[in-house]
């Protein structure tokens, strides 16, 4: 009730409007696809250059819209279902654990919201039997946005900027993990993370973006 109170008292830009009512068959079909492997088995959906994306992205990191959130939860489960099930054949990846890229404290403070956490809990829902933990993994030092950067400063601007939380380090040990963001360009925030969770004991870290 309190987010269709906010709906009629701060309506939607019409073009975000139309993005949060399309299926995603819909969207998938507009959007520029990548279905790009990057190094170090990082995977993306679309090219964050199509204006339709990143309008929906948007929507997702700065205005926490849910149904957009939904949207990329769907196409990016469709996707994620096809590359575990061959993982599972091949490296024994089951029983996956969800994993968000959080924010620092002090960004998430300025957004209220994580968006790879919006993510999270709506692939929930498509996949009840998948477990999801976003106290694991910490940002434990606020970084600059990598997009300002070379990819010289942004190897420097990430290191170490992961932590694990020493009460899940066994809980961890083992498992198999899917990282979950919104946006990757080098590739760079995801690889920190899944070496993070590589060196705290996981068993295999598979990592999955929206765009890159």
């Amino acid at each position: 009730m309190f987010e269709k109170l906010l709906a009629l008292i701060f309506p939607s830009r019409p073009s975000i409007a139309a993005i949060e009512a399309m299926r995603p068959a819909h969207f998938g079909a507009c959007a520029t696809r990548t279905l790009d492997e990057l190094p170090g088995g990082l995977h993306s959906l679309f090219h964050y250059k199509d204006p339709l994306v990143r309008q929906a992205l948007w929507a997702l990191k700065y205005e926490g819209s849910r149904r957009v959130a939904s949207l990329f939860a769907a196409l990016l489960y469709e996707s994620m279902v096809e590359i575990i099930s061959e993982a599972s054949l091949y490296d024994n990846f089951t029983e996956p654990l969800l994993v968000p890229i959080p924010l620092s404290q002090q960004r998430y403070l300025e957004r209220g919201w994580n968006q790879s956490e919006l993510l999270c809990k709506e692939i929930m829902k498509l996949s009840p039997q998948w477990h999801c933990d976003k106290t694991i993994l910490k940002k434990v030092r606020h970084t600059l946005p990598q997009t300002k950067l070379s990819r010289k400063e942004r190897l420097g601007n990430l290191k170490g900027c992961f932590e694990i939380d020493t009460d899940k380090t066994a809980f961890i040990r083992n498992r198999n993990i899917i990282l979950i963001d919104d946006v990757t360009t080098t590739g760079s925030t995801l690889a920190e993370a899944r070496r993070t969770l590589l060196k705290a004991g996981a068993r295999h870290v598979l990592a999955f973006a929206v765009a890159h």
